[in-house]
C-alpha cells in the first residue's frame, strides 16, 4: 500500500479516536469519509497534502473503497476492532492518550497534528450518533 495513503488513514483514525470510542460502519460512514477527504485539502498543511487519497465511490452501493481500506488497515494496525455482522461497528482499541502520542509521532509538525485533529472532529461531526 502507498505509504502516504496509509499515513493519512492512521492520522485520520487517531484524530477520530480523540473524539469518540466507536462508530457505526454504514452508508453515513462512507459519506462522512468522502466529505472528510474533500475537507482535508483545506485542513492539511501543503507539505502533507500528497497524503490525501483519491476517493472512489461505488455508484451502485454508495460505498467508498478507501473507507473500507482504512477500516481494514486500522484493524490490521490494532487500532480498531471491527464487530462483525458484517462491518456494522468499529470499536477503537487504543485510548485517546495513545492516539495523541501516535499522532505526534506520525506527524511531528504541530500544524500537521492539529490538522488531523480537526479532520477527526470533522469526520466525527459527520458520523453523528
Amino acid at each position: 500500500m502507498d505509504q502516504d495513503k496509509l499515513k493519512f488513514y492512521r492520522g485520520l483514525l487517531y484524530g477520530l479516536r480523540l473524539k469518540r470510542d466507536s462508530f457505526r460502519v454504514d452508508s453515513r460512514f462512507h459519506q462522512a469519509f468522502e466529505e472528510t477527504v474533500q475537507n482535508a485539502m483545506a485542513e492539511l498543511p501543503s507539505d502533507l497534502q500528497s497524503m490525501i487519497p483519491k476517493v472512489t465511490i461505488d455508484p451502485m452501493f454508495g460505498a467508498c473503497h478507501e473507507a473500507r481500506e482504512m477500516l481494514l488497515e486500522g484493524e490490521q494496525d490494532l487500532l480498531l476492532s471491527i464487530l462483525r455482522s458484517p462491518l456494522q461497528k468499529a470499536q477503537f482499541k487504543i485510548v485517546p492518550e495513545q492516539a495523541r502520542r501516535e499522532l505526534d509521532i506520525l506527524v511531528p509538525s504541530p500544524a500537521g497534528t492539529s490538522a488531523f485533529e480537526k479532520l477527526g472532529g470533522f469526520f466525527n461531526d459527520r458520523l453523528g450518533e
